[in-house]
């Protein structure tokens, strides 16, 4: 769930009803639905500055739901399949933009790995290369301030340090904040 400070739309993903939710913050009227399909698993999501993106936490897919230019939803989505995303064990959970926009990092629980996105082109998605292979287990959720990405993992924090987007990352574990 995010706020949209643009509009004052609370975003929902809601996990077990396929549906991700556009509504009012303030009088908690619902703006915008949208049945994401019937398998689909919502799971997280971000709003960038013309779409919401919305982690599927069974599928390797990306929705993309269209916004105006203040912000407004325009009605309309899409599946984007990721092959990066998919693999055996997906389990998108956790989703970041990063470079204004130009691209999303998107955490999988399962592998306990974490992949780009490039947003101009959905095909080119790549894992991060990370300081060891599942280096960042059972994440669920992430903040990207500046170059420094957090991860978290059921109530521990891992800190992805260095340039977020590129492939020279390292991994370190971190106390939970109090």
């Amino acid at each position: 769930m995010h706020l949209d400070r643009r509009t004052g739309l609370l975003w929902v993903a809601t996990l077990g009803g396929a549906i991700a939710e556009a509504y009012e913050a303030t009088s908690g009227d619902l703006v915008q639905s949208y049945a994401l399909g019937a398998r689909a698993v919502p799971n997280d999501l971000v709003i960038t500055r013309d779409a919401v993106y919305v982690t599927d936490f069974k599928k390797p897919y990306l929705y993309r739901i269209d916004l105006g230019p203040d912000g407004t939803p325009l009605g309309t989505f899409d599946a984007i399949n990721i092959p990066a995303l998919g693999g055996g064990a997906f389990l998108g959970n956790g989703i970041v933009e990063a470079q204004g926009g130009g691209y999303l990092i998107v955490g999988l629980s399962g592998p306990g790995q974490l992949v780009r996105i490039s947003t101009s082109d959905f095909s080119d998605a790549q894992v991060i290369n990370l300081s060891a292979p599942g280096a960042v287990p059972g994440n669920d959720g992430l903040v990207l301030q500046g170059h420094t990405l957090y991860v978290c993992e059921n109530g521990a924090i891992f800190l992805a340090a260095g340039q977020a987007v590129s492939r020279r990352l390292s991994c370190q574990r971190t106390s939970s904040p109090g």
